[in-house]
């Protein structure tokens, strides 16, 4: 459980120091949005994976994706 959460703030250090070295500008305007998303079981396992699936789901109407 420890390498799990180890490993979980890693990414979300990179993460975050990824998105604060973004370079400025007017925020990508044509460029798609993209999110990856690793996760530890299938996407519908009615757990933890679902309902970030299902959050991304979400996402990508109100961006107004396919």
């Amino acid at each position: 459980m420890r390498k799990l959460v180890r490993i979980a703030s890693i990414v979300l250090l990179v993460a975050i120091l990824t998105s604060a070295c973004g370079a400025g500008g007017d925020g990508g305007g044509d460029k798609p949005f993209r999110i990856a998303v690793v996760t530890p079981s299938a996407k519908n396992d009615l757990a933890f994976s679902q309902s970030i699936y299902e959050s991304l789901l979400k996402v990508q109407q109100a961006m107004g994706g396919a």
